[in-house]
């Protein structure tokens, strides 16, 4: 696949007041449910790139689809929820992320997928592609919303629950709700989320968990499931908000030295920039994706001095052990900075 792709949009569907999907026509090209796509909206002689899961699972959908919730003074989500029309041409990357299903097909499976807000366009994939491709596979659904009017695909979902009542058991939490909510109400605090996993819990089969939610309900989450003695291997996130900067950081300036496809880029950069910012203002063009230090596509080894992560979920400990980095949250620890990339 080449380094960008065309996508043509077929149809708009507006989810809720301020969400809205992008279905687009069906590429030739392949992907996995639980992968997004970067798109490059072009705004003056610059290009923004944000990256947006894909709502649409290869299995079964006959289009492509992205699903895109307008962010408050978001550059790239207002102007897709003003401008994507029936025929627009948006360009991208191709599809990454390792937020996808493990193999499923012959064993007995217990998927547990966590949701806040648009946190449920991944899942939405992957819980469809799980039903329709392993049906030993059982999956829960806790999704957290404010108002019955906020819960993006709430028809399809219900639709989805009707045709395998056995195989999905789908839970709402509003904090919000009107009068006529008849399901869970108020926030989803650890103890709410330790009785609705009580609820769930199988202990016939392995549970893999699945996050994708605001970043401050994401940590209560993970911190509920290692109370709960859920081994990290068996946890996964998904999360395009960029973290923040490492803490206690004194500003200083360094020289960065990296090889990229047979050539060799030095520049002094401040260290409260990325090593990734520093390299694109150098010239070389990395890749990269989620810009939150998840997905994995920046990952490059550092061969000489050493940086500071503030999120490093993509590697393994194997490869933080190799000195392997994530250029988009790493800042530079030493005056001298190495990387192969």
């Amino acid at each position: 696949m080449s380094t960008t792709i065309t996508l043509k949009v077929k149809q708009v569907i507006e989810e809720t007041a301020d969400a809205v999907t992008l279905v687009f026509e069906k590429p030739a090209w392949t992907y996995l449910a639980g992968q997004f796509i970067t798109l490059r909206i072009p705004f003056g002689d610059q290009y923004v790139e944000r990256s947006y899961s894909f709502s649409s699972h290869p299995s079964g959908d006959d289009a492509l689809a992205i699903t895109v919730k307008r962010v408050p003074g978001g550059q790239v989500s207002t102007y897709l929820q003003k401008h994507a029309h029936e025929g627009l041409t948006l360009e991208a990357k191709p599809p990454a992320g390792q937020f996808t299903l493990p193999p499923l097909k012959h064993t007995y499976h217990h998927l547990v997928l966590l949701a806040g807000g648009s946190g449920i366009t991944p899942l939405f994939s992957i819980l469809k592609e799980a039903l329709l491709t392993s049906e030993k596979t059982k999956i829960s659904l806790i999704y957290a919303n404010r108002h019955e009017e906020d819960i993006i695909y709430k028809e399809a979902l219900a639709a989805w629950q009707a045709r395998y009542p056995t195989r999905l058991l789908t839970t709402h939490i509003l904090s919000r709700p009107s009068p006529l909510w008849q399901g869970y109400r108020g926030r989803l605090t650890p103890k709410r989320l330790h009785s609705l996993l009580q609820r769930i819990q199988d202990e016939g089969s392995p549970t893999t968990y699945f996050l994708c939610a605001p970043k401050g309900l994401m940590e209560m989450i993970r911190t509920s499931l290692a109370q709960r003695g859920v081994p990290p291997s068996h946890i996964f996130q998904e999360s395009f908000i960029p973290p923040s900067l490492p803490a206690k950081q004194t500003p200083f300036t360094y020289d960065l030295k990296l090889h990229f496809e047979g050539q060799t880029y030095q520049t002094n950069a401040p260290n409260t920039q990325t090593v990734l910012e520093a390299a694109l203002e150098a010239g070389a063009e990395l890749p990269y994706a989620c810009m939150s230090g998840t997905c994995n596509t920046c990952r490059a080894k550092c061969t000489k001095g050493s940086v500071e992560m503030s999120e490093d979920e993509g590697l393994s400990s194997q490869e933080l052990e190799e000195g392997y980095i994530l250029t988009c949250v790493a800042h530079a620890k030493s005056k001298q900075v190495e990387i192969i990339v």
